[in-house]
């Protein structure tokens, strides 16, 4: 009796495992399992990526923007200092169409030389000459320093003892020009003028 119980609950087993082997079977021909794919079954995950990544971007398309607004706002900050610092320049400006004329006097501390502003509407070689019976000197400086090569501020450059300075000047830039008599005179008349010119090889 015993081993009449036993075979039925093995064939019962075998027939209950069979039985879900032809459902598995069943499914996979049906496309339950065929249509599995690993690599979309988490498209929770794969659409929180790619919303992250878009967030990520948008960040740093705003952070750009920040960037190139502040130095916008530096650049005009600098400018508009430019244009007060030319409207309350205490020298004299220079320009292209009008040269000066003045005279200097070597013991007269307010007239040993003139000192005028000048500020280029273009970048490009620029020169400055003196003219007159008398020996000039002539210094020229941007932001403090002077761009006059050594020894070549009293070059006499110019004709009969005048001075002829060539500089590559920058746009919208100060140079502050200063011309006084060289140390033998006493007295002089001069004219400055500037003009642009290409420069000579």
């Amino acid at each position: 009796m015993k081993t009449k119980l036993m075979t039925a609950a093995a064939l019962a087993v075998l027939f209950n495992t069979a039985g879900q082997a032809g459902d598995i079977a069943s499914n996979a021909g049906q496309g339950g399992w065929g249509n599995f794919n690993p690599l979309t079954a988490g498209g929770d995950v794969v659409f929180d990526i790619t919303e992250e990544r878009k967030e990520e971007e948008r960040r740093a398309q705003e952070a750009r923007a920040e960037a190139e607004r502040v130095r916008l706002a530096e650049i005009a900050r600098i400018e508009e200092e430019k244009r007060e610092a030319r409207a309350n320049d205490i020298y004299p400006e220079l320009s292209l169409t009008m040269a000066k004329v003045f005279c200097l006097y070597r013991n007269d501390p307010e007239n040993s030389h003139q000192t005028f502003s000048y500020y280029p509407e273009v970048s490009g070689w620029h020169i400055f000459q003196t003219y007159g019976p008398s020996d000039t000197v002539m210094e020229i400086y941007h932001n403090g320093q002077s761009i006059v090569n050594e020894g070549k501020s009293d070059g006499d450059d110019g004709d009969n003892y005048n001075e002829l300075q060539h500089k590559y000047l920058e746009a919208g830039e100060r140079y502050v020009v200063q011309v006084y008599l060289e140390y033998k005179s006493d007295v002089g008349d001069a004219i400055l003028n500037v003009r642009l010119q290409e420069h000579l090889n």
